[in-house]
């Protein structure tokens, strides 16, 4: 007979409604990270008022993101007929979704959890990571006595100094908050000593459990098997995949790269293209430009307006800096817009990216062009970070964490995670093999998990590089060596028909799905 689960998921309809009805409870910080933070003995009076529903939550986020792709998956891997519950069958729990979205629920935390022990093997409570805030005090207590966990879910992300605030908190309401998980989307890395990973400093100091989850993987699974097709675009590749187009020699392009948001790897990549004369040589997007007069300058590029600006960031990121010339150069070239890039992007969002109120557009992650890839011998995937620092910011490390807070190591932040998107599994889907600038240990990761690399086409020793400037120079070198050479796509072939198939392959959803129900639901005493 099967272990079985009792998700007690509790929506923006319970926590939210209940914080509006009762805003003189005791509730947690915010999760606003002030370079100084109050005491905890202040941190009630302080922001009981902040929760406001314009600051704490965006409509569409309803329900914690784990949820909705555990619901997706049916769906996802059985098209045709009736599949209630088929894929959940697959997994080593038989699980249960209860959603709670009235505020009562809030208030018979403590009921609902006894009904539920009374029916099931293990039981635990899901929250998105931006309704955390508004629980209750004593719902906080009423699943620490129970015995369950609590699972603060931010799988969308790979942050956690959101939380900080949250996390000591808690420390000081329970001492050891073991019965809290913390679900997200980073991987460890080996680059430091393991024993002083950020997630073993956040256990040890707090007992708070870090769960790592690649939700990119199933949230790129759901998309484009199942919800893909809409009037406004072409259907993505996996109804239009065809080997005989995919798995050839001598396409028009080299390699495919596409950048949305400005990011100091991304600046770096697309002009090293300028500079040595690549952007002939593949299919390029850059959304941001240099010019506050062209469309995109403030896509993400404030801080880079100058060259002072890009040479400060340069060279403390990569110890390097750009010339006046080169700097012209990029400026003339960017914004780079493919042709078709804007056919799906006709839905405001961000109206301002042209510098003007008249056109809008919303770019969605998920829009691609499937020719894309047929066109290109390879993908190279400018990550969404390539230092910790988007994601390991230094908070908790300086002010909460003070033992190791003055070590070398942390003065900042721990160079211990790394982040794996949509963009890294796009061209697993797709067929196509792929260069990653992204953190130290990316392609370690990706064998993790079952995937397979191409040392026959790419030098790949940059994955084994902590310094960023020289990982980084390693990347472009790489780049430049694979733009020159004669690539034959039937050293490779295998490899790309496994990590396709691996990918879709049911099992390695079920599999993903029965670790993170092990870890969420395994409790430190």
């Amino acid at each position: 007979m099967k272990d079985t689960l009792k998700i007690l998921c509790f929506n923006k309809g319970a926590i939210i409604d209940h914080y509006l009805q009762n805003p003189n409870e005791m509730y947690a910080p915010t999760h606003i990270f002030p370079l100084i933070d109050p005491a905890p003995e202040h941190a009630h009076s302080e922001y009981k008022t902040w929760a406001t529903e314009d600051k704490l939550y965006k409509d569409h986020w309803r329900c914690p993101y784990m949820i909705g792709q555990l619901e997706q998956q049916d769906h996802i891997h059985f098209p045709d007929g009736d599949n209630h519950k088929k894929f959940q069958g697959l997994l080593n729990k038989e699980v249960e979704i209860q959603h709670c979205d009235n505020a009562d629920d809030v208030k018979n935390i403590g009921n609902i959890i006894a009904e539920a022990k009374d029916q099931y093997n293990n039981v635990i409570v899901i929250v998105h990571r931006l309704h955390s805030y508004c629980i209750p005090l004593f719902m906080w207590k009423a699943i620490h006595q129970s015995g369950i966990n609590i699972v603060i879910d931010n799988a969308f992300e790979a942050e956690s100094y959101s939380l900080h605030r949250l996390f000591y908190w808690l420390h000081t309401m329970f001492d050891k908050a073991t019965f809290v998980k913390y679900l997200y989307s980073a991987h460890d890395i080996s680059f430091n000593e393991p024993n002083i990973s950020r997630a073993n400093l956040i256990k040890q100091e707090f007992g708070i459990e870090l769960v790592s989850v690649e939700f990119f993987m199933l949230h790129e699974l759901q998309g484009n098997k199942s919800g893909a097709d809409n009037e406004e675009r072409n259907p993505l590749i996996y109804k239009h995949f065809d080997p005989a187009n995919m798995y050839k020699d001598n396409k028009p392009y080299k390699f495919l790269c596409l950048n949305n948001y400005m990011k100091d790897h991304r600046l770096y990549i697309v002009n090293e293209f300028v500079k040595k004369g690549l952007l002939d040589k593949g299919i390029v997007s850059a959304r941001f430009s240099l010019d506050p007069n062209k469309p995109f300058y403030n896509h993400g590029v404030t801080h880079f307006g100058t060259i002072d600006s890009i040479n400060e960031i340069f060279g403390q990121q990569f110890d390097s800096a750009m010339t006046e010339q080169e700097y012209t150069n990029l400026q003339k070239a960017l914004p780079i817009i493919i042709d078709d890039d804007l056919i799906d992007n006709q839905h405001a969002v961000n109206s301002d990216m042209f510098n003007s109120t008249e056109t809008s557009y919303e770019f969605r992650d998920r829009w691609v062009n499937w020719e894309w890839y047929t066109n290109t011998e390879f993908t190279i995937v400018n990550e969404s970070s390539f230092t910790p620092d988007l994601i390991s910011q230094p908070g908790i490390f300086s002010q909460y964490i003070t033992n190791y807070s003055q070590t070398v190591m942390y003065q900042e932040s721990p160079n211990d995670v790394g982040f794996l998107t949509e963009k890294t599994f796009k061209p697993i889907m797709y067929g196509h093999p792929f260069i990653i600038a992204s953190h130290p240990g990316a392609l370690a990761r990706l064998k993790q998990l079952g995937f397979e690399t191409f040392p026959q086409w790419f030098d790949e020793g940059y994955d084994d590089i902590g310094n960023s400037g020289e990982r980084i120079r390693y990347v472009s070198r790489t780049i430049e060596k694979a733009c020159n050479n004669e690539l034959h796509i039937d050293a490779i072939k295998a490899q790309l028909e496994h990590n396709r198939n691996h990918f879709f392959n049911v099992d390695t959803a079920v599999n993903l799905f029965n670790n993170l129900f092990d870890d969420l639901t395994r409790r430190d005493k």
